[in-house]
């Protein structure tokens, strides 16, 4: 018998096809009614799937590989986007939201019409390999007594959050680079600018930082993914996607004299999406060394790539076939700059991320990257993008001043090329928050940033320590005072665990050795405290009744880098609200004169959330409207 969850799944894959049907056809009211359908009947899945992991329904095949009982009902939850099947299922999901989206954004019916097409399949294609390929709803012949769980490392709160946040990100890039796509494509007798917005690109940019900064924090804490600067291709990926965007978001404020040719545009709208699909292709189907590469079928990887390829072929003849004409009117000189110095910074991180992939095509070798080479290759852009941040806000003293504060805040031992990424960091931080009460947009993102790097660079001073201690002698280690107290065992029927009392500074941590029994491995929870601005983890490695081995490490600073993460993630996801109250004040006061200018006093940058003209002129006009936001 058929489930609702297969009959749901089967529907919005029709749907997904009508769409494109519509769209091809000029039926723009018929292609969104069909998107929304496909959306709502993916959604529909997803959900059905979702209650039989919290309900522990051990007749899916999916659900007893992937939880088990004896956790909450969030970890249980959290089992959907574990394997191929659940997380392509969610991606597909999101898809389609994102196409209906994009569709109720587009500014005219041909636009509407290509992004029906483009989005539709796309939609389309990850519907097919789920119902065809990847159904997470096989059941078993005889339901399971319970399931297998996680993977040891999976089974981490942040795994109910961090990947949702990281695809919702992802799949967002599409949106605006849909519709430039489908601007460029249909649009072929004029050069229209890309009808894009600070919000559509503002909102996808933040839940990725949000993503990334929660997966940097779990990598951190499980110390066999390396620290939160060696992360797992699939977050490399992502913050090369996230780094074109913001590219493309630099290019949204309000235009001045200078422009830049519309295939130069359209390229740099359209790079975010292609980053975001081959961030989960390339990861997921085991090409790139990943903790993340499921997808262990030759007939999913082939239909995977199959659809990212094509759909990467219509967007890149959108940048190909780019319509011809006059320049757009685009930000002043150093948010073009910006834009630039991002790009760069973006495909330096997506070499890095997919050489392994030339690697494996060509010499059969299979390697993975070292988070030592994002330190070694971008150290240069950092420095040149603080000069330009700063020389942006025109701050000189602040900007000196935080240059010194960051410098000091570090520890020396980072090195001359830890104390000027501190210097850097400082001054940005430091120029941006002097622009605060001036509201200027992007001020906190700027200002996490430069916080952010400043944390980086004082774990550049990180203190690794291997120690045995035995039982309650006290032993100096890092700077502080550690004492072993007793080792307790708890035997259980899926794991046992290994708990140490141990007590840093008069503190009692407490980390442990988990065996799952099922799965064969053991795994080390991690204790931390806090100390001010640094950290310190604590590792057990293995102990007896009279003493223990642990790992020890100290991070310094490295609390700035959650601080100014948090910072640039809130500052993105709020600027669609900036945006709302500056077009609720200028209609209340729509004076001519305020978009006369090319800037207030005081070199600020006002923003535009309209589609900005085809020329100099019309873009001044729409920024006008939104002066002295």
């Amino acid at each position: 018998m058929t489930s609702p969850a297969t009959v749901s799944l089967w529907v919005s894959l029709l749907a997904g096809l009508a769409t494109v049907a519509a769209g091809a056809r000029g039926r723009t009211t018929a292609a969104r009614f069909a998107a929304r359908v496909a959306a709502t009947a993916a959604t529909l899945a997803t959900v059905l799937l979702a209650a039989a992991f919290v309900n522990q329904d051990w007749q899916l095949e999916y659900v007893a590989d992937h939880t088990r009982s004896g956790i909450g009902p969030l970890l249980r939850l959290a089992g959907l986007w574990a394997g191929p099947e659940g997380s392509l299922l969610a991606w597909t999901t999101l898809t389609g939201w994102c196409v209906v989206v994009a569709l109720r954004l587009a500014p005219d019916e041909r636009v509407a019409r290509g992004v029906a097409v483009i989005g539709g399949f796309l939609f389309a294609g990850y519907a097919a390999i789920v119902a065809f390929v990847a159904s997470p709803f096989t059941e078993l012949d005889v339901p399971a007594v319970d399931g297998l769980g996680l993977q040891p490392i999976l089974e981490h709160p942040a795994m109910v959050w961090h990947p949702p946040l990281l695809y919702a990100g992802l799949v967002g890039l599409l949106v605006p680079s849909l519709l430039v796509a489908a601007s460029s494509l249909t649009n072929r007798d004029s050069s229209p600018a890309p009808p894009t917005s600070v919000g559509t690109w503002a909102v996808p940019l933040g839940l990725l930082a949000a993503g990334l900064l929660s997966g940097a924090r779990w990598a951190h804490a499980e110390l066999g993914w390396g620290g939160y600067w060696a992360w797992d291709p699939i977050e490399s990926a992502g913050l090369a996607a996230w780094l074109a965007g913001a590219a493309a978001l630099h290019l949204q404020r309000r235009p001045t004299a200078a422009s830049l040719p519309p295939r130069v545009l359209v390229a740099i709208g359209v790079l975010p999406g292609l980053g975001a699909i081959w961030a989960t292709t390339l990861t997921r189907i085991g090409v790139v060394e990943s903790v993340h590469a499921f997808a262990d079928r030759p007939a999913l990887r082939v239909t995977l790539l199959f659809v990212a390829g094509l759909a990467s072929t219509v967007l890149v003849a959108a940048m190909v076939f780019a319509p011809s004409g006059a320049g757009r009117a685009v930000q002043r000189s150093a948010a073009r700059q910006g834009a630039w110095l991002l790009l760069v910074a973006a495909l330096y991180v997506a070499a890095g991320t997919y050489q392994p992939l030339v690697e494996a095509a060509t010499t059969g070798d299979r390697v993975a990257i070292a988070g030592t080479y994002f330190a070694r290759i971008l150290w240069p852009v950092v420095i040149v993008g603080a000069a330009l941040a700063v020389r942006a806000d025109r701050r000189w003293w602040p900007a000196i001043a935080g240059a010194a504060v960051g410098a000091l805040a570090v520890p020396f031992s980072v090195g001359p090329f830890g104390l000027v990424l501190a210097a850097a960091g400082g001054a940005v931080a430091a120029s941006a928050l002097s622009l605060l009460r001036r509201g200027r947009p992007g001020v906190l993102a700027h200002a996490g940033v430069g916080l952010a790097l400043v944390g980086v660079a004082g774990t550049l001073a990180t203190t690794v320590v291997a120690v045995r201690l035995v039982n309650d002698e006290p032993e100096t280690v890092a700077g502080l005072s550690f004492v072993h107290r007793s080792i307790e065992i708890d035997e259980g029927a899926v794991t046992s665990t290994a708990t140490a009392i141990v007590e840093v500074d008069g503190h009692v941590l407490e980390p442990s050795l988990v065996t799952f029994h099922l799965r064969g491995v053991s795994t080390a929870e991690v204790a931390h405290r806090t100390f001010g601005l640094d950290e310190v983890q604590v590792v057990l490695l293995n102990a007896d009744r009279d003493q223990a081995r642990y790992r020890i490490q100290r991070f310094p600073r490295i609390h700035l880098v959650w601080i100014g993460g948090a910072l640039v993630a809130l500052s993105l996801l709020g600027q669609p609200l900036r945006r709302l109250r500056a077009s609720n004040w200028s209609t209340v006061d729509p004076s001519p004169a305020a978009g006369s200018g090319g800037g207030d006093a005081d070199g600020g940058d006002t923003v535009d959330d309209g589609v900005a003209g085809t020329d100099g002129a019309a873009g001044a006009t729409t920024g006008g409207s939104l002066g002295r936001s």
